[in-house]
């Protein structure tokens, strides 16, 4: 446990990094001298070592701003900014005359900071910041006396271990050097130089003290020279992550995977790797292998023969090898399983029916490298006892701190011993293994040792720092280790309860590397972006600590419970099958950007008749302006849309409305700022796949067969279920939800089970699974209950644009979701505006009518649904436009904010509310007014999906028609029984009908009535475009301006002006009165 300590330092100095000094050592404000910039290439992240030229890119923090009188040009290569070589290797930079005059400022500017990032140049890719990757700072002193110790210390140092503390003041006085309270040395003057030696492990603070004339500047440094973390078992319950005390609200548990993957190359070199083969007798084509080692290119080989042995060879850690029947692939009739290789073995391939052919080991040369407790100081040999083999003793060979031994054999039975192994105390249990295996043993008193196998290589320190102490490491803030496993934990209690605490891990790595990472459970973090969007969507949010590194974890403990409505704990989840939902990205869906914005719309989204809708990743992702795909971690909700209790608020407000919500999830790779990710190299990395085994991998891949990938993607869709009350979720790319092989299968259907049905059973799973399986998978995946994605947007788009060519019928499938439009693909009314046949491209009443009957062609068929943002009114620019580029066409724009529908008129366009009524009462139809009927039938009585006429019967309830042909009449022919016209409210009595083109009907079997849309968008109509500088017509500037909130509550008054500035506002909606002369004029605007 660990008492939260806060050190109250009075620190009346400033920093400064050994990786850049200057001369004179402390710039002081007023300082009119030259100064001389020196930077270390060999310290920081040493992105400029072997740099054979050097520039600044230079800045100065005036009034807390950084980074202002900046070059106007990253990598500009300007003489003014180039550096020169000095003798130590360093480089220097002259700022010359002054300060002033090198950034063009005046000497009343409050300048607090030099600002520096270093590269090699315009055509150069090196760069020079901080070990962490930050810019680099230089502070400005005030006036006067003022201390500093001029070489940094190293956060962590060890016995024995000496530093040189170089200590200067800007004047004479009388100087004092202590460490922890005790003074070591003292002088007059304005230096003073010391050097000490750590003799024992504790945490070692250095004050530097000038004392002139009554006044004191003190600065200090501090250094932790560790101890060994402490072994013992996580308490009960503790897996990985955050875990708040239910008894005791001061109190928290951090618990946090630290490690890396052991391969073969960290205990050797790679070897020759050789695999043989016997293969089925019907295999009879030339025998192929297909061959990769990690982080390599596949290849294909030809085998040498050796009797009925086909055989291959590589040099390699790892070898993947894929036998096949054949010179091509063939199908998985003709080929094997993936089989991986770290040693060589034999292997027999059998093969039943038309999959893939499954291998038995034969034998394989069997290596074993194990770790002695540390009080086995005796000659260590190995009782070994291999599969129908004799005993044999075995001295195994010391290899970097492992004994090994191999042996050729099927598997093996081994028993370790410390030299005669006269009792208990010198043996190990017996452990049976069967592959190539490490292990480490470890021994209570004198019972025999324990051989627990290791697949991880333990970091050696993982301290946490944040707000609770003064962001200092501190080895009473090192975690312990669980007993020689690659879990650390700490209890911290003395918290505040409902305060907010940022805190981040620093670990030092095996290799002695030092990384800083937040919890990869973190239900909030902070980054240094969030003075962005994120604190204009809540300006409330917690400021980012300047001593963090990326992104920071925020704990708190006894948070206030979000109080859920009865609509949301009694909500029922409308069926799988009846489902149209609507996808929307938050940021491109209102001007406002936020998640509170598009609650405020849901009146809308309810009178569209939708049931459900489909936010993209709203989990914490890199950057603000995102689509989501880039995610950082998974319990997080994404700060540039508002808070969690907005994501609560968001959820509870559409079940009151009987909306669904599901969320987007990226569980196939991770950003580099992922804690996981970020602390380990990929190719030591337990948590991601080198080698991705999939071809549609962008990032990082994660392992899903790593235990704890796969513990935490299960826990985290059980959180959102519980956490957030979510109805389910999409699942990005599911066909990559791999392992070190290709059976995203197996995890699929365990998250399923695991993750959602554990919580509830009939939550929604949907799959966009694509890739060279789905034919098989998807109908497995299915028949589980699940729902795949069904990409029907090029049939749509076909007949948008005129053509009569293409089928609906893949949009008729249960537990398909099919759709016009998605965020993925083009927009079916962009389409016929650029390529339509006819008149298309210039008759926009027409296009508009095209995609209404679309639209209807695919909500009233079997199966769920979707439209993707703005399909219902008809939005039609190119999904490779951008707001600044309404009629771009690059991809680059995919990911664009687009033009805004309330700036372009639509709500307003008679055409596109018409079309925006008619898809809301087809929906209400599905949804709502005969929801029964369509849930009890399942799927449509009959169906003609292709060519001219096409209709849609679900028995003698509804019936649809519509004619898809650009300039032709068609004919009707009404199914018998009794019908109404369900949009002229009349019954039927015409047996034939004729539909001119463009034109659909819905029939219904009984009188329903047609429910009546509001169309009074006023949350759209009256909003003035911000962006338009000429914010009235009815009164000219000079004009006198009021800012109100909705409320009423004024915000701002400005006299006078030509133009209303609103950059200070925070985000929202807005009431600016306008007034000249008596004359008053009143907006609603957007910020």
């Amino acid at each position: 446990m660990r008492k939260i300590t806060l050190f109250l330092l009075s620190l009346f100095a400033l920093s400064l990094s050994a990786q850049v000094t200057t001369i004179p050592a402390i710039v002081q404000k007023g300082y009119g001298g030259e100064i001389t910039v020196i930077y270390n290439p060999n310290e920081g992240n040493r992105g400029m070592v072997d740099a054979t030229q050097c520039f600044a890119h230079t800045g100065v923090t005036i009034d807390g701003k950084d980074w202002q009188k900046a070059n106007t040009k990253w990598r500009d290569g300007l003489d003014k900014y180039k550096m020169t070589k000095n003798a130590d290797g360093n480089w220097e930079l002259k700022i010359t005359p002054n300060i002033f005059s090198y950034y063009g400022i005046s000497p009343d500017h409050n300048v607090s900071k030099l600002c520096f990032v270093f590269n090699d140049g315009p055509n150069g890719e090196k760069e020079g910041k901080t070990a962490e990757g930050g810019d680099i700072f230089v502070e400005i002193a005030e006036k006067g006396l003022a201390v500093l110790i001029t070489n940094s210390l190293p956060d962590i140092s060890n016995v024995g271990d000496k530093v040189t503390l170089n200590c200067v003041a800007t004047e004479e006085a009388q100087l004092s050097l202590s460490v922890n309270g005790q003074e070591v040395k003292t002088a007059q003057g304005t230096s003073l130089t010391h050097t000490y030696t750590y003799t024992k492990e504790g945490d070692y603070q250095f004050t530097f003290t000038a004392t002139k004339d009554g006044k004191v500047k003190t600065t200090s440094a501090n250094t932790c020279v560790v101890t060994e973390p402490i072994k013992q078992n996580r308490p009960e319950g503790i897996i990985n992550g955050i875990y708040y005390d239910k008894e005791d609200k001061t109190k928290v548990t951090l618990c946090t995977y630290a490690a890396t993957k052991l391969v073969a190359a960290e205990t050797g070199d790679a070897n020759t790797i050789t695999v043989k083969a016997k293969v089925p007798s019907h295999w009879t084509n030339t025998i192929t292998a297909w061959v990769w080692a990690a982080g390599e290119e596949g290849k294909s080989v030809t085998p040498t023969r050796e009797g009925d042995w086909y055989v291959v060879s590589q040099k390699c850690a790892t070898l993947n090898i894929i036998f096949r029947n054949g010179t091509d692939w063939n199908g998985d009739s003709n080929q094997t399983e993936d089989i991986t290789a770290t040693s060589n073995m034999n292997i027999q391939l059998k093969q039943s029916g038309s999959g893939k052919a499954k291998y038995e080991v034969l034998e394989r040369d069997l290596v074993v490298r194990a770790k002695m407790p540390a009080t086995w100081t005796g000659k260590i040999t190995a009782l070994v006892t291999p599969a129908g083999g004799a005993e044999k003793v075995v001295t195994p060979t010391l290899k970097n701190g492992w004994y090994e031994f191999t042996q050729t054999c099927k598997s093996l039975s081994v028993v370790y011993r410390n030299g005669d192994a006269a009792n208990e105390a010198n043996q190990s249990e017996p452990i049976s293994l069967d592959n190539n295996t490490m292990l480490q043993l470890t021994q209570a008193g004198d019972a025999k040792a324990v051989c627990n196998i290791v697949t991880a290589n333990p970091a050696k320190h993982v301290f946490v720092v944040g707000d609770f102490n003064n962001w200092t490491i501190s080895n009473e803030y090192q975690l312990k280790q669980a007993n020689d496993s690659a879990y650390f934990w700490i209890e911290l209690d003395g918290l505040t309860p409902q305060k907010e605490y940022a805190m981040q891990y620093v670990v030092v790595r095996a290799d002695g590397q030092t990384k800083r990472i937040s919890d990869l459970y973190s239900e909030k973090v902070l980054h240094p972006d969030d003075k962005y969007e994120p604190k204009t969507v809540n300006p409330n949010l917690m400021d980012y600590p300047t001593e963090g590194e990326d992104y920071v974890t925020v704990i708190q403990t006894d948070k206030p419970q979000y109080k859920w409505s009865d609509a949301t704990l009694n909500f029922k989840r409308p069926d799988k099958n009846n489902l149209v939902i609507y996808e929307l990205w938050v940021y491109d869906y209102t001007p406002q950007r936020s998640l509170n914005a598009v609650k405020e719309r849901l009146s809308y989204l309810k009178g569209l008749g939708v049931n459900a809708i489909e936010l993209m990743p709203v989990c914490e992702f890199e950057g603000n302006y995102n689509w989501g795909y880039s995610p950082t971690h998974y319990f997080a909700f994404d700060k540039a849309y508002g808070s969690s209790d907005d994501m609560k608020a968001f959820v509870d407000a559409c079940h009151k409305l009987g909306m669904a919500v599901i969320v987007d999830m990226v569980f196939n790779h991770a950003t580099g700022l992922n804690p996981m990710n970020k602390l380990n190299d990929l190719q030591l990395n337990p948590w991601f796949n080198a080698t991705p085994p999939h071809g549609d991998n962008v990032y990082e891949d994660w392992n899903h067969d790593f235990a704890p990938t796969k513990t935490m993607f299960t826990r985290a869709l059980q959180y959102w279920l519980t956490e957030y009350k979510v109805d389910g979720f999409r699942m990005d790319l599911s066909h990559g939800l791999c392992g070190t092989t290709n059976n995203a299968m197996t995890h699929i259907a365990d998250y399923y089970n695991y993750g959602v049905k554990a919580i509830a059973e009939d939550a929604y799973f949907i799959l966009e699974h694509w890739g060279s399986n789905m034919g098989g998978d998807r109908p497995n995946l299915v028949k589980q209950g699940m729902m795949c994605w069904e990409n029907t947007n090029e049939a749509y788009r076909t007949t948008a644009a005129g053509s009569t060519s293409g089928s609906f019928s893949n949009a008729n499938k249960l537990g398909y979701v099919s759709y016009c439009e998605s965020h993925d693909e083009e927009r079916m009314v962009y389409q016929a505006r650029t390529k339509g046949m006819g008149d298309l491209k210039t008759n926009e009443k027409a296009r508009l009518q095209r995609a209404t009957m679309n639209v209807v062609f695919n909500v009233l068929l079997a199966g769920p649904h979707m439209i993707w943002q703005f399909e219902e009114i008809g939005y039609d620019f190119s999904i490779n436009s951008s707001e600044s580029s309404p009629q771009g066409t690059s991809s680059d724009n995919r990911c664009a904010k687009k033009q805004r529908p309330e700036y372009l008129g639509y709500f307003q366009n008679p055409d596109r509310v018409e079309q925006y009524t008619k898809i809301a009462q087809a929906i209400q139809l599905r949804t709502q007014l005969l929801s029964d009927k369509f849930v009890a039938a399942q799927k449509p009585s009959k169906a003609l999906l292709s060519g001219k006429l096409r209709t849609i019967q679900w028995g003698s309830d509804v019936y649809v028609a519509g004619n898809f042909h650009l300039t032709e009449n068609q004919k009707v022919t009404v199914p018998s029984g009794t019908w109404y016209n369900y949009y002229t409210q009349t019954q039927l009595t015409a047996t034939e009908l004729e539909l001119a083109p463009g034109q659909f009907i819905i029939l219904t079997g009984s009188a329903v009535n047609l429910p009546e849309i509001d169309t009074n968008f006023t949350y759209f109509s009256d909003v003035e475009n911000v962006f338009d500088p000429q914010l009235s017509t009815e009164i000219l500037p000079p004009y006198n301006a009021t800012i109100y909130t909705l409320s009423g509550q004024v915000v701002s008054v400005q006299r006078n002006v030509e133009q209303v500035d609103i950059n200070s506002l925070h985000r929202g909606l807005y009431l600016i009165q306008l007034e000249k002369n008596g004359q008053r004029v009143t907006k609603k605007v957007i910020r």
